[in-house]
């Protein structure tokens, strides 16, 4: 069935990003949109020379592809003067600006409804990291001790669980928590637990003065979203960890149980 101005139902309800990506000299940076930004960035001519700082750039996650192709627009208009040449004629050539314009650009990006004013519009869309890496966001300014960033993390994983394939492995003492299929899983149900599993903060704590993150790094592996966790070793340390240690294995083993039940189902 067709939707609004010929855009399908299922469509509309996709979420999409308009990002904001540097170069590594700062010499300019881009402005498009994506349903996946950081493999949009990938693509770019500009990424396999390695001219790209991604840890440095953002994105703007909107309601729709239709409400962040208004927005880029919206941008591409604004920053009209400062647009100039990418040096090439490759990929996303004619969506490079110049770096004077970034504080303009961050102030039209942070005031942007997240969704089609036409449709009643939103509150401002939350801006965020583009590459989604614990060690390079800045933390929450209000303290957070690792006990209750814990209990919110736990209940996460395993409301994920109820919804899609989760489960743990180990690489000697690195672990990772994956969510298969979470690239293209966007039922209705998984609407507020998708904003959550990319929100870094939601794996940050600040106690005291002292900070740590459960999750070191967030990324995608193909369709599956993959967490990198700080070491056990690290988190036996923070404070409450002789308990906490205990609460993290033991969610990890279950969940590495849920991997080997997956693969003697194969």
């Amino acid at each position: 069935m067709r939707g609004f101005q010929g855009v399908t139902r299922t469509e509309t309800r996709q979420p999409a990003a308009v990002y904001l990506i540097h170069r590594i000299d700062r010499r300019r940076f881009k402005v498009g949109w994506s349903i996946d930004p950081l493999r949009r960035a990938m693509k770019l001519p500009e990424y396999a020379l390695g001219e790209l700082d991604l840890r440095g750039s953002c994105a703007l996650w909107l309601s729709t592809k239709r409400r962040a192709g208004q927005v880029e627009r919206a941008m591409h208009k604004g920053l009209a003067p400062y647009r100039v040449t990418a040096g090439h004629g490759g990929d996303g050539h004619s969506e490079w600006f110049a770096t004077d314009a970034v504080p303009s650009a961050l102030q039209l990006l942070r005031q942007m409804p997240g969704d089609d004013p036409g449709m009643g519009g939103s509150p401002p869309a939350p801006l965020r990291p583009l590459l989604i890496d614990g060690a390079g966001v800045e933390l929450v300014e209000s303290d957070r001790s690792p006990q209750d960033v814990w209990y919110g993390v736990e209940d996460l994983w395993l409301r994920l669980a109820a919804e899609l394939p989760v489960w743990a492995d180990s690489d000697g003492p690195v672990w990772r928590v994956v969510l298969s299929g979470f690239r293209h899983a966007r039922d209705a149900s998984m609407a507020d637990l998708r904003w959550r599993a990319l929100d870094s903060n939601v794996f940050m704590w600040q106690l005291s003065g002292q900070r740590g993150a459960f999750v070191r790094l967030i990324a995608y592996d193909g369709n599956d979203l993959v967490y990198t966790l700080s070491p056990l070793t690290v988190i036996d340390r923070w404070p409450q960890g002789e308990d906490l240690g205990w609460q993290v294995r033991g969610l990890l083993a279950r969940l590495r149980s849920q991997q080997q039940l997956g693969q003697g189902a194969r």
